[in-house]
């Protein structure tokens, strides 16, 4: 498979898992993000037909420039907006008016400004400009939202801020909980959180935060302050710090730093809340939790004990996977051995080093070769695509089943993965030819995701352990397609990874491991 084929199928494969995503959702954003798969799936079938030679490259060309850039400018908008980052935010809801006239972002850019004036202390011009906003048509229900939070707080609205639907936001549910915690309901905070908790299996780190500063977990905040939570603004921590300290009773520590930031804060609005917190201080939790109520911080605070040890930024995701990058770095190190002894693309190379071959395993007694196959690789592009599937999928595997583990499930599927082969080939039901590659026992990772996201949702039963599930069985399913439709891919391999994987899984795993949701 050359360069070309692999970002057409990449770019049909993305653009029908989106619209399968797409389908479980109503809103306007939505529609115009399935329209673009359409489109490109569209341009696909006919250029396929018409100039299949500049098939992928002109399909390739409008996917990465109608879904890849606007995701990534979404994402980094968005993530950016829950961080208070407005400048980065507006740049990204810029470049998205850009780019998507239609979507509303040029509205959306407007708002960040407002919000990021807030931020600066213009608190009249930014509540003019917010209120003028909210009746404006155009607007997304994200920012539509966070404007309305926005003026409630800055208006000190608390009750007001309770009417507005956060829908499944992270940061407008951490809102609507902040507004509980304010207005002294923090046994309905408390039991609200466990609710969400109970029906997605999880809850954001920000919701984290805001049950435990309000319940007065001094620890517990300043471990998710130090881990999950690092890249928050320095004077955002000390506020959240500060209100779990007032919660636990230190009172004057409390008010000391609320002091410092009501009096000095960089960013004014949160000067302002600070001088509310002074004013107003916060309800007692040991007067409106009882046991019951306790219980539930208790499994917040477990949550956020895991939470300070979760992956933080880009770099991060990988923190703690070093099987998985071990894996990576012995893949890379044979294939630069591949290189120095005359070629990654090299048949008599590849064959000496260990490739997968009926005839030599059966034939020669070389039964290592069911091992040392899956650490070949043909070519630059082959390596690219495989461990960059190991380095996406594998993490989450590891940090979910423990180190030994899931080098168990790797190395068995790649083994479990050939040694398929090797059977089909001996039934006469597949061609005898140098098979290498990873990708088997990337697909035993694959089995083990299947097997664990199964457990969460029948534990669970939540919307979002089925949508979890689903997406992962429609990649399957994609590969599937993929593996007929491309020859140089054995089919065979991965499937016999995949079964492999699940059944190594069920036996290393048995019952639901913690993180697993």
């Amino acid at each position: 498979m050359d360069l070309s084929q692999a970002v057409f199928w990449i770019a049909v494969a993305s653009s029908v898992i989106m619209l399968v995503r797409l389908g479980r959702r109503a809103i306007r954003d939505a529609r115009i993000w399935a329209i673009k798969c359409v489109a490109v799936l569209l341009v696909a079938l006919v250029s396929d037909l018409t100039v299949p030679m500049s098939a992928p490259w002109i399909v390739g060309s409008l996917w990465a420039a109608i879904i890849v850039l606007p995701s990534l400018l979404v994402r980094l908008a968005i993530h950016s907006l829950g961080r208070q980052r407005y400048g980065a935010a507006g740049l990204s809801a810029r470049l998205l008016s850009l780019l998507q006239p239609f979507d509303g972002w040029g509205r959306n850019a407007e708002a960040i400004a407002a919000l990021r004036l807030a931020q600066r202390g213009e608190l009249e011009r930014a509540t003019a400009r917010m209120s003028e906003l909210l009746v404006r048509p155009g607007l997304s229900w994200r920012v539509y939202a966070s404007l309305h939070m926005q003026l409630c707080r800055i208006a000190g609205d608390w009750r007001g801020m309770l009417q507005q639907v956060p829908g499944d936001d992270p940061t407008l549910v951490a809102m609507r909980l902040r507004a509980l915690g304010e207005t002294g309901h923090i046994r309905e905070l408390v039991f609200e959180a466990g609710r969400l908790r109970g029906e997605t299996g999880f809850v954001s780190h920000a919701v984290e935060l805001v049950v435990l500063a309000f319940c007065g977990k001094v620890d517990a905040v300043a471990g998710l302050l130090e881990g999950a939570l690092a890249r928050l603004p320095a004077e955002l921590k000390r506020f959240w710090l500060a209100t779990a300290e007032l919660a636990a009773g230190h009172e004057e520590t409390a008010r000391r730093d609320f002091e410092r930031l009501a009096a000095g804060a960089a960013d004014r609005t949160l000067a302002l809340y600070a001088r509310q917190r002074l004013d107003n201080g916060i309800a007692s939790p040991q007067l409106a939790l009882d046991g019951v109520g306790w219980r539930a911080v208790a499994a917040i605070e477990a949550s956020a004990r895991d939470g300070r040890r979760r992956p933080v930024g880009f770099l991060g995701f990988w923190r703690g996977s070093w099987i998985i990058l071990g894996l990576v770095g012995a893949n890379f190190a044979m294939f630069l051995v591949e290189i120095a002894l005359g070629g990654s693309e090299d048949l008599d190379v590849l064959g000496r080093l260990g490739a997968m071959w009926a005839g030599a395993i059966v034939g020669g007694g070389e039964w290592w070769r069911l091992g040392s196959a899956m650490f070949l690789h043909f070519g630059w592009l082959h390596i690219a695509f495989n461990m960059a599937a190991l380095a996406i999928l594998g993490p989450w595997v590891e940090r979910t089943i423990g180190h030994w583990k899931t080098l168990l499930v790797y190395l068995l599927s790649g083994i479990g993965s050939t040694a398929g082969v090797l059977l089909l080939v001996q039934a006469g039901w597949v061609d005898d030819e140098l098979l290498v590659g990873a990708s088997g026992a990337i697909f035993g990772l694959v089995g083990a995701q299947l097997v664990l996201r199964a457990r969460s949702f029948l534990q669970h039963r939540s919307v979002q352990a089925a949508q979890r599930l689903g997406d992962l069985a429609w990649g399957i399913a994609l590969q599937v397609v993929f593996d007929f439709v491309t020859p140089q891919v054995s089919f065979a391999g991965h499937a016999s990874g995949l079964g492999a994987g699940i059944l190594l899984t069920l036996a290393l795993t048995p019952g639901s491991p913690r993180g697993a949701g």
